[in-house]
């Protein structure tokens, strides 16, 4: 039995294109009754509903006011009902094994969150520009957990991924600080799961005059970089806190922030104080993180020091003191390791989540858990915790309730996740939780 792909396009005023991306979705290689195709029409006020109408049934339409890339491609997610998700842009094709590649991989590697692949470059006939968009662009591939890269910039093309819908809550809604659905998905993605590649073309690029990111101008390059500012600082805020992070991948993720800031102002011919400025709820978040950063690292921790004031330079760029602070703790914290991925946690068929604060708080939640959960029933309560003092406490209480032996309901422990994404992610595989505060933390 095949799993079932749910390819989603976006289409505005692309009508000359969008049949033949449909088309190219519509012939894969895979069984017509495990592939469904999810055209959002953003709002076109060409032919694209006349295009649309003649496949009938064949594609399911939604139809939405005109809201940009990111709005489309988010409805989109929303209304996927199959196993494995694929990104096609109405002015682009697919090679006819391009999900048989894909989704086979996926399945040989369930550590792997999403997978991509080459691009071949056409212009607006189909004729072939470059027979590889990696070799053309000088493009440096990485595999595994790869969301430091990303923190500095993206190298995961969306309309040459497949990812796992089982993902999705890590990833679906969009934040509106997102810049481009692509680089959104791969990096969160890549805060839960490996990110991996396959050899070969996985989509055909059409470089037509009027893309919007790939096969842009130079002279649109500022417009480009002002458009990632508010989907940068939104990393630094929440996603420097994953463990795979090196303090290399913080330097980096930092200098491509400042270069892109730099650069936008430039081109917009602004000082950049004025390309962004920060609330005074966000400069109080920012003196706030960046006083916890200090103290981080007059405390000898410059690995999280760095990556406190990074939070604090997300919430306010013009924070001078965390940016100073944050040079040392750079500098400080170059030769250190990053900790790495906590291993993967092996639970029963139903979970429930609980936060070790809220059971050290209320001892009964765990009693009375475990006087409701049948010896042997296939569950796991998953503890959530913050520092290994509660992890202490937990085990502590653990053993003085008697639930460490044999016959015992299934515990485990496992770290706060560290980033939004994973979070997220978490909260929706639980099938109960236990407490209050976890909720609305997730």
């Amino acid at each position: 039995m095949f799993p079932k792909v749910s390819v989603v396009v976006p289409a505005y005023n692309l009508a000359r294109y969008l049949g033949r991306a449909i088309d190219s979705a519509l012939a894969q290689d895979w069984p017509a009754e495990a592939l469904e195709v999810i055209v959002v029409d953003d709002g076109s006020t060409d032919e694209t509903p006349r295009v649309l109408a003649a496949y009938g049934d064949r594609i399911r339409v939604v139809r939405q006011d005109n809201g940009g890339l990111v709005r489309a491609v988010d409805r989109g997610l929303a209304e996927v009902t199959g196993d494995y998700v694929a990104l096609l842009d109405a002015d682009d094709e697919w090679p006819t094994d391009r999900l048989t590649r894909h989704v086979a991989f996926l399945e040989a590697h369930p550590e792997v969150g999403l997978v991509h692949g080459d691009m071949t470059i056409i212009d607006a006939d189909g004729a072939v520009l470059a027979p590889s968009f990696f070799e053309a662009n000088g493009t440096q591939l990485t595999r595994g957990r790869v969301l430091g890269r990303l923190l500095a910039g993206n190298f995961v093309s969306g309309g040459a991924s497949t990812f796992r819908a089982s993902l999705l809550p890590a990833i679906h809604p969009i934040a509106d600080d997102a810049a481009y659905p692509d680089w959104w998905i791969a990096a969160t993605i890549a805060a839960v799961a490996e990110i991996d590649h396959v050899p070969g073309c996985a989509n055909l690029y059409r470089y037509h005059g009027a893309n919007m990111g790939l096969g842009s101008g130079a002279e649109d390059l500022h417009r480009i970089l002002g458009k990632e500012i508010p989907w940068r600082r939104w990393m630094l805020r929440h996603l420097v806190h994953d463990p795979t992070v090196s303090a290399a991948d913080l330097r980096a993720a930092f200098n491509s922030w400042e270069h892109g800031l730099v650069s936008a102002a430039l081109g917009a011919g602004l000082a950049p104080s004025d390309v962004v400025t920060a609330s005074a709820q966000e400069r109080e978040r920012s003196v706030e993180t960046a006083a916890a950063g200090a103290a981080a690292l007059r405390a000898g921790d410059p690995d999280r020091a760095a990556r406190l004031l990074l939070n604090a330079i997300g919430e306010d760029p013009w924070n001078g003191a965390a940016r100073l602070d944050l040079e040392i703790a750079l500098q400080q914290a170059a030769g250190l390791l990053a900790p790495g991925a906590a291993p993967a946690l092996v639970t029963g068929t139903r979970v429930t989540l609980a936060a070790a604060a809220d059971l050290l708080a209320a001892p009964d939640l765990l009693a009375t858990y475990a006087g409701e959960t049948p010896t042997g029933d296939d569950a796991t309560l998953v503890v959530v915790y913050d520092a290994v003092d509660e992890l202490n406490s937990l085990a502590a209480l653990v053993e003085q309730l008697g639930l460490d032996g044999h016959g015992s309901p299934d515990i485990a422990a496992a770290p706060a996740p560290a980033t939004q994404p994973a979070q997220r992610l978490l909260a929706a595989r639980a099938t109960a939780t236990l407490g209050a505060s976890l909720l609305a933390a997730a």
